[in-house]
């Protein structure tokens, strides 16, 4: 709700519906997940980023500015403003082995 061409679902997972509806919808998009910040969240949520990281999904890190911050609502509240640069996402989204280094570090 706070990002451009964003899509706010509620939970970790899309269900079928929701995941082909919006590959139908947005063919040409990437998939970026913002979720909570992995760092306030229990072992369950952790985990489930961690499998989107292996699997290579594109998943939003809170680092920087972001880190203190337990989701991007807390962030805009505090920050005063409406939305989030879709940059800030993009240059904080990480997969793969990257991803994993990142969430060691």
């Amino acid at each position: 709700m706070f990002l451009k061409n964003g899509v706010a679902v509620s939970g970790v997972h899309l269900t079928t519906q929701q995941d082909e509806t919006l590959t139908k919808l947005f063919p040409f998009h990437n998939r970026i997940w913002v979720l909570d910040n992995y760092r306030l969240e229990n072992k369950e949520v952790t985990d489930v980023i961690i499998e989107k990281i292996k699997n290579r999904e594109m998943v939003f890190l809170y680092d920087g500015e972001f880190s203190e911050f337990k989701d991007l609502n807390e962030y805009c509240i505090k920050k005063e403003q409406d939305f989030v640069d879709p940059a800030l996402i993009l240059n904080g989204s990480y997969s793969g082995d990257k991803g994993l280094l990142k969430l060691g570090s």
